[in-house]
């Protein structure tokens, strides 16, 4: 029997920004944004990003104090969490890793 409380995946999205032109390049948040969109849209389901309770974003180089907090406005999910990393090449995977682990773990 799998646990209830199992996370799954149900949507993924990625933005790519190759660019010539400094001029050309989009905002990072932008760039988080658009992948959001698109992860919400690849579900099928669709209004799910305002039901969103904890929003996790590994740290760049910008100078966003809080980028998830940012995000969790933007896509009406009031109240959510708003967590961001440290910066770190392992930092994608650890941010998976406590999300699922919190899914799991404390509801």
């Amino acid at each position: 029997v799998i646990n209830p409380r199992t996370p799954v995946l149900v949507g993924a999205g990625q933005v790519l920004n190759r660019i010539e032109k400094l001029e050309d390049a989009k905002e990072p948040l932008e760039m988080m944004m658009t992948a959001i969109v698109m992860a919400e849209e690849d579900t099928g389901v669709g209004n799910l990003l305002a039901q969103t309770q904890s929003v996790r974003v590994v740290r760049g180089m910008w100078g966003y104090e809080n980028p998830a907090k940012l995000i969790a406005e933007r896509i009406g999910a009031v109240g959510a969490e708003s967590i961001g990393t440290l910066i770190g090449g392992n930092q994608n995977q650890v941010v998976i890793n406590e999300t699922a682990s919190a899914i799991l773990h404390e509801g």
